[in-house]
């Protein structure tokens, strides 16, 4: 049996209503052929500091679009800010001055309503710029989902040296549980007693994407209509996963470069 945990990928959520956070008054400085472009720009709204800002750029001449990823002096407090991009170490060789930017604001936490149940035609998807102030209470592990933001990044991971993610992605908070897995499949996912909505949901790979479409994970992202995942893209319009091997580390990891991500040894309470 697997316990499951889902990813979002980041890039196919950039359309979620941010309603409070703004950024306006883009301006973009460089030389050709622009080795490091200065972008300017102005943000507003009182809870946008702890969002992500994605920057991207489109070429005209050659028809490539291209994320940001050697940012400095990011910012999204309120007011007016500049980075630069350093094109030459992404790899990145711009070839005409037409080219466009785009600057996106990503939420901290995305979160899903499943309260409407299996039966449902959509799953309407909010944003959350913080940590609610009574925390994580038991509604965002049975008819809510929530998941949190994180940035491409590069890591050592355990036994297979430096790793590289080079998509931002978000990754459930919690394990799915079994009130969570109810709602979307419509089907109880244990036979044990389930007065705990909050446990993990106890269901195999299959019933997670599928044995047909879905078998052939992480080589191919396809997944059955009928599976879990499928019925969840399905309602959400968004690209669920599961996280590889390399993505779940990462997030386990949180920014550390110790052994384990509490420190350089063992401690059984960390590991239970």
């Amino acid at each position: 049996m697997k316990r499951m945990l889902l990813l979002l990928q980041a890039l196919l959520v950039s359309s979620v209503s941010i309603a409070e956070i703004g950024i306006s008054d883009v301006k973009v400085f460089s030389g050709y052929p622009w080795p490091e472009v200065v972008i300017g720009y102005t943000v507003s709204g009182e809870d946008s500091s702890a969002c992500t800002l994605l920057v991207s750029a489109y070429d005209h001449a050659s028809g490539k679009d291209y994320t940001c990823l050697t940012l400095e002096g990011v910012d999204m407090s309120p007011g007016r800010h500049v980075i630069k991009w350093n094109a030459a170490a992404d790899g990145v060789r711009l070839k005409s001055a037409n080219v466009v930017f785009r600057l996106s604001v990503l939420p901290p936490y995305c979160v899903v309503d499943l309260s409407s149940g299996s039966t449902a035609e959509s799953y309407p998807v909010t944003s959350l710029y913080r940590i609610p102030a009574d925390g994580w209470s038991s509604e965002y592990m049975s008819t809510k989902l929530v998941l949190r933001y994180l940035d491409a990044g590069t890591y050592m991971m355990q036994g297979k040296g430096e790793v590289t993610l080079t998509k931002p992605f978000y990754v459930g908070l919690f394990e799915v549980t079994r009130r969570q897995w109810f709602l979307v499949a419509g089907t109880n996912p244990s036979l044990a007693d389930t007065s705990d909505d909050t446990c993990p949901a106890p269901v195999s790979y299959y019933q997670i994407r599928g044995s047909s479409a879905g078998a052939a994970w992480p080589n191919d992202s396809g997944v059955d209509g009928t599976s879990f995942l499928g019925k969840l893209r399905a309602k959400t319009g968004f690209g669920f996963d599961l996280p590889t091997e390399a993505q779940w580390e990462y997030a386990c990891r949180a920014g550390t470069t110790s052994l384990y991500y509490w420190g350089e040894t063992m401690d059984d309470d960390f590991a239970w």
